[in-house]
């Protein structure tokens, strides 16, 4: 068990719980429902960390609940979610004693646009790069995050950027850029959920009402009944059984051939 995940007795864990959540609420997390800190005490408990540090965020999310309005928007709920923040991740990759630093964030073209009655001035792109030592081998890791692809909206009816993404353009976005880059790097320390400052602001199309099942895009033949299996036959097994009546011996040394190499037929390719 590394030092990260080994648990830790910090003082605010010696307390009552009601207090306990009680100074989170009054410090670190103004406004913050019982519940929420109670969740913050618990993951910061089950993985050894100091809540005062403030490891980890409340961040409030809006939840697809598969429902529509009268207009035909997604009907969501709000809830909070415990995440963690880049500077956790950061801490994480520090503490595997192979961390080797990270590079200044690079920047692509600026690029100015109006967004629902919103212009803001943003970079296209912010690319890191952080460092891992293999060995004696100092090894990059780098990712390249665009700005569109991560922003956060002012809420699920506009395009327009809210407070901190029109505020901090570069800095938001660079957040982003590094928490990707230390994933692909520090897979087994920081893990592969998103920081908060990934998803402040921003929602998860999660369908409640259909459980979040996820389908295969590839339905294979199912049997129709017990007595007529619906079975998909390859044209070599086709070859091998097809009756070799009403052929010409050429046909039919064509027919072994086809049986030799496995050559599929047009309706096979089309399937597949």
């Amino acid at each position: 068990m590394n030092a990260l995940t080994e648990f830790k007795s910090f003082p605010i864990f010696a307390m009552e719980r009601q207090r306990a959540i009680g100074v989170l609420k009054t410090s670190l997390y103004p406004g913050a429902k019982d519940e929420s800190a109670e969740m913050v005490l618990s993951y910061c408990e089950a993985a050894g960390l100091d809540p005062l540090d403030k490891p980890v965020h409340i961040v409030p999310m809006e939840v697809s609940t598969g429902k529509k309005d009268n207009d035909g928007w997604d009907i969501k709920e709000r809830r909070d979610v415990i995440m963690q923040g880049v500077g956790l991740y950061r801490t994480k990759a520090a503490r595997t004693g192979q961390y080797g630093g990270q590079d200044e964030p690079v920047y692509g073209p600026d690029k100015t646009e109006t967004l629902d009655g919103v212009t803001i001035t943003y970079p296209e792109w912010c690319k890191v790069t952080v460092y891992r030592f293999l060995g004696a081998q100092r090894v990059a890791y780098t990712a390249l995050e665009r700005w569109k692809e991560n922003y956060a909206t002012k809420s699920g009816k506009s395009a327009a950027p809210n407070a901190m993404w029109k505020k901090r353009p570069y800095g938001q976005l660079s957040k982003c850029a590094e928490a990707q880059a230390l994933r692909k790097g520090f897979p087994d320390a920081v893990g592969a959920a998103e920081t908060a400052d990934e998803m402040a602001g921003k929602s998860y199309d999660f369908d409640l009402e259909a459980g979040g099942e996820v389908r295969p895009t590839v339905t294979m033949p199912q049997r129709r009944s017990a007595a007529e299996p619906a079975q998909a036959t390859t044209s070599t097994e086709a070859a091998r059984t097809e009756p070799a009546k009403d052929k010409t011996p050429a046909q039919a040394q064509q027919a072994a051939a086809t049986a030799t190499t496995g050559t599929i037929n047009a309706g096979q390719v089309k399937y597949l």
